[in-house]
Formats: C-alpha cells, sequence, structure tokens
C-alpha cells in the first residue's frame, strides 16, 4: 500500500483525515483497520468507495488497487492499475516490489501494465535535456580557507534543521556552501576526467561522478531559478529563471521545508564516470560514498555559518529530475535545504 498505510507518511495521513469529510474519514479508517486485520473482502470495497468520491486521488486509487487485488478481485485491480498506467503513472519500482500484487503477477495483464509504465518513464526521460543551455554566468565571491569556528565545535553541535528564519541568504554563504560541497583545492588541468581538479570531498579515483544544483527562491545577489554550481571557475550557470520551491517541494513528497528554505542544494550523479571503472561496485558503493563526504561537509559548513540544513532523500525521482532539468544521463540523489538557523526566541 502507499502512503496511506506507509509508516513513514503517518503525519500526511493524519492531515488527510482531518480534512476528509467525517463519513469519508470514517471509511477510510475503517479500510485501513480492515486492511490491516487481513480482511482484504471487506476493506476493497470501501477503498473504493473513498476513492469514488474523489477519483483524482492516485494515491487512493493505487490503495484501491492493492486491496482488490488481496481480496482476489483481479479485473477491478487491474481495472485500477491500467487506468494509474494510461495517465502516466511510473511507479515502476513499488510496482513491482509492491507484495500486495503477487497474485496478479502470473496474469498476462500485468506484463502489459508494466511495459506501460515502462514506456511512461521511457517517454519522460526522452524529454529531457542531453545537455544545459546556459542563460548567465554568476561568477562567485572567494571562499574563505580559515574560519572562526572549529571542526570540533561544528561536529558537537552539527543537526538536521527543517524550519529557517524567513530571511535572504548572502551570496557570500551560497559560496562558502558551495565551495565546502565539491569546492576546487588543488587544480589540475593535466588529467580531464579531474574535472578542474582535486576537490574539497574526496572521491572514489578522483573521478567526481556528482553534480550539484542550486534552486534558489531567496538569496541577496541571486535572482529566482535553477543553478548548477561549476566547480572549475567556483562559479554558477543559471540554467532557468524563476522560483520553483514549490513544484520542487511537491517533488518531495510535500516537505514544507524544502518549500519554505530560501534555497535548495541538489545533489545528482552521472554513475557511469566511476562505474566505468570500478564496475558494480562503483554503483552500489563509491558514489553514494561520495555523496556522504559531500553532504557532511555541507552540514558542518553550513553549521559554522550558523545555517540549517537537512539531508532529504524522500522524493519522487522522475519528478525531481523534470522540475530541476536535469539531463536525461543523471540520477537524484539529495535535496538539501538551507536557511538561517530560527532561535528559540525567534
Amino acid at each position: 500500500m502507499k502512503k496511506i498505510l506507509s509508516v513513514l507518511m503517518v503525519l500526511i495521513f493524519c492531515v488527510f483525515v482531518q480534512q476528509l469529510h467525517s463519513d469519508a474519514a470514517s471509511d477510510i479508517k475503517e479500510a485501513v483497520k480492515l486492511y490491516s486485520s487481513g480482511d482484504y473482502k471487506a476493506a476493497a470495497p470501501l477503498f473504493e468507495k473513498v476513492f469514488s468520491a474523489d477519483k483524482s486521488d492516485k494515491n487512493m486509487q493505487y490503495n484501491t488497487a492493492c486491496a482488490w487485488a488481496l481480496a482476489e478481485d483481479k479485473d477491478k485491480a487491474f481495472a485500477h492499475l491500467k487506468d494509474l498506467a494510461d495517465a502516466g503513472a511510473v511507479f515502476l519500482s513499488m510496482l513491482i516490489n509492491d507484495k500486495d500484487f503477487k497474485s496478479l503477477r502470473d496474469d498476462p495483464r500485468w506484463e502489459k501494465i508494466v511495459n506501460k509504465v515502462r514506456e511512461n518513464i521511457n517517454k519522460i526521460n526522452l524529454a529531457l535535456p542531453e545537455k544545459h543551455l546556459t542563460k548567465k554566468i554568476v561568477a562567485l565571491p572567494a571562499p574563505k580557507t580559515d574560519g572562526n569556528v572549529s571542526v570540533e565545535k561544528t561536529m558537537q553541535t552539527r543537526r538536521s534543521v527543517r524550519r529557517y528564519k524567513n530571511e535572504a541568504l548572502e551570496l557570500s554563504d551560497i559560496s562558502q556552501l558551495l565551495w565546502a560541497a565539491y569546492g576546487i583545492t588543488k587544480p589540475n588541468d593535466t588529467y580531464a576526467f579531474l574535472r578542474g581538479g582535486l576537490r574539497t570531498a574526496p572521491s572514489a579515483g578522483g573521478l567526481y561522478p556528482l553534480d550539484i544544483y542550486l534552486i534558489v527562491g531567496n538569496v541577496n545577489g541571486l535572482e529566482a531559478g535553477i543553478y548548477k554550481y561549476k566547480s572549475s571557475g567556483h562559479e554558477l550557470l543559471l540554467l532557468k529563471s524563476g522560483d520553483i520551491r514549490r513544484e520542487l517541494c511537491n517533488a518531495a513528497s510535500e516537505q514544507l521545508m524544502v518549500e519554505n528554505a530560501p534555497a535548495t542544494i541538489v545533489y545528482s550523479a552521472i554513475f557511469e564516470r566511476t562505474v566505468s571503472k570500478y564496475g558494480h561496485r562503483g554503483r552500489e558503493r563509491y558514489v553514494y560514498m561520495d555523496l556522504g563526504h559531500s553532504a557532511e561537509n555541507v552540514y558542518l559548513q553550513a553549521g559554522a555559518l550558523d545555517i540549517g540544513t537537512c539531508a532529504v532523500a524522500a522524493f519522487d525521482d522522475l519528478k525531481l529530475k523534470q522540475v530541476v532539468g536535469m539531463t536525461r544521463e543523471e540520477d537524484p540523489l539529495y535535496l538539501m535545504p538551507i536557511g538561517k538557523l530560527r532561535k528559540k526566541t525567534d
């Protein structure tokens, strides 16, 4: 089951229930109760009833398909799945791994649904750019390489922060954070794979598979828009103008800190940079290790600047790629909203 029955989405479910009409709220509570107890034949009609009241709710439709599959009514389950697939659903991983659909997988209709979802994904990927077109280049202020706060202090006080002051960030703060994430510390133009030189974060084989975007909503000295950080030259490439924080929040499962933060750092990776040398181990380990090194740098640098951030990995991959405008070969990995710390008195 998706969202409503997910432990990770309990808070969203509570808000959702509060907004429903009292009768619908009662139905969904009863449906979840019956589902949890294993009485799927009683739960499925209730899920159907709730979905019928709001057929725009695709999450509820997915849950309804799950319930009918478990109730062994394959026709109704497939009808909902086909409707979702025809509407452009891209839930391939969830579809394949959801145990609720075990009874459907031997049916010839199953492969048709899976193939349609794959087509939807391929269609989106083909619409993504092969490369970026830069509208403007913004030179960043030179980063500081010696601060007033010790590494030990920032490690002691580092926390994930989800609420920020309603204030603009400074361009100097952005410069420092991006440099900490992936800035050049030793220029080197001899080896092309270094793409500028050695950086603040270690990387397996010096291959640097990560790309970093900056989504700007409220930063002094920067217009709102989507930027890509270029380590060599320590500059920002403006890819698209306009405040997209609402769309970014939607792609990130409506985590409001993403919309409220003045800016968000977005990590992606081109796995082939590392996989070409290290194969399967590069894909399964090294790229994610690189991400951890860089993201921790951001945490520590943010702490030294009295700025809050939080690593976010809950998002719709394809939607995020579309919103940010990533290239086809990239995979999104992380969001890190950033904003000035709110004190207890704020």
